[in-house]
């Protein structure tokens, strides 16, 4: 069901505005978002569609088709720790009027899977109560504002990478995007390549307190070092930092960051070899240094390597959630059905093929 035709069939009026906000997949750069680093997401063509009107009743009437649910909300009233929180936050960061919403929400991204959904709801409300309001904002401040909405409202302490994808890129287009500056280059991938993303099948919550663990070690070890980002040094740490857990978090910030380099180079070059290369790369780091990964979700990546894969690894804030695997396109099909028999647990959700 369109999100148009939910909005009326749950409010029995059309919508005034309705906006599309892609997922993402980040193909390499993992938490290097908060760490001053790069990375290298990719829009979905899969994503969030919002069916939005005002109400004039001063309240937020919010209904998911993926929860089957209809949540009244007052605006700005505190967190719930609840699937409405997303857009009853961004409403009252973008609203002016505060007039009161209601508003549809349609996904075919699926929940918990490391793809941005949330990010993805953040930005499209966003963005359709401010064309509501007449008051429409850029792709940037709407992508800053999310950022904001999921800090400072939802308490979640990410960085800026999923905000910027969703709300900047085209379905297909991937970016880098120097999280410290802002600065971009967006990037088609080259035709003979395909990306292909799985559910690993392990459920994941970024909510849970190891996310933020992992930033809070983060900056325990900039501060050690001397620095206001892991990725502004150039090489691994090999003195200043006497933890061990703390070396090693730092040490995969500064190598994967230099992998995003080295795959944007690869990308140019059009050399899959050398960008899947910095894929399992990436992989190994989050299993061993960043520790963010499990054992079911290193063997689905193992299964995918050894189906034919150029390139595999975990994507996402970590403990579960989606892989993501670059395949040549005269062998993705073949690819993909060694891969479905060795790790029939992953789900298959989208390829992306490449254009440039």
């Amino acid at each position: 069901m369109s999100a148009d035709v939910l909005f009326r069939t749950v409010f029995g009026r059309n919508p005034a505005a309705t906006v599309f906000v892609p997922g993402r997949v980040n193909l390499i750069g993992e938490h290097t978002d908060y760490n001053g680093g790069a990375v290298m997401p990719m829009a979905l063509p899969l994503g969030v569609t919002i069916a939005a009107a005002r109400n004039y009743a001063f309240r937020l009437r919010i209904h998911s088709a993926s929860f089957s649910e209809t949540a009244e909300r007052e605006i700005g009233d505190s967190v719930r720790g609840g699937w409405s929180d997303h857009a009853a936050g961004a409403v009252a960061h973008a609203s002016r009027e505060r007039r009161g919403f209601d508003i549809a929400i349609e996904s075919d991204l699926p929940h918990g899977a490391g793809l941005s959904s949330s990010a993805a709801v953040i930005v499209a409300v966003i963005k359709a109560v401010r064309q509501l309001e007449n008051n429409p904002v850029s792709d940037m401040d709407a992508a800053l504002a999310a950022k904001s909405v999921e800090n400072n409202y939802i308490g979640l302490p990410c960085g800026i990478m999923d905000q910027m994808a969703v709300s900047m890129l085209r379905p297909g287009e991937c970016m880098l995007l120097d999280t410290k500056t802002l600065a971009f280059n967006r990037i088609t991938p080259p035709a003979n390549w395909v990306f292909a993303v799985h559910h690993s099948g392990v459920m994941r919550a970024l909510n849970d307190g190891r996310y933020a663990q992992r930033r809070a070690e983060c900056e325990s070890a900039a501060r050690a070092l001397g620095v206001s980002y892991l990725c502004d040094l150039k090489s691994p740490p090999l003195s200043g930092i006497i933890d061990d857990v703390l070396y090693h978090r730092a040490r995969h910030q500064v190598t994967e960051n230099s992998r995003v380099l080295a795959a944007r180079k690869a990308m140019e070059r059009k050399d899959a070899v050398a960008f899947g290369r910095a894929m399992i790369e990436s992989h190994l780091s989050m299993r061993d240094d960043f520790e963010i990964t499990t054992p079911k979700v290193d063997a689905v990546v193992e299964a995918s390597l050894a189906a034919g894969a150029a390139g595999a690894r975990m994507t996402g804030g970590g403990f579960g959630g989606c892989i993501v695997s670059l395949i040549s396109a005269r062998r993705f099909n073949n690819w993909r059905a060694r891969f479905s028999q060795t790790a029939p647990q992953a789900a298959f959700l989208v390829k992306i093929e490449g254009a440039s």
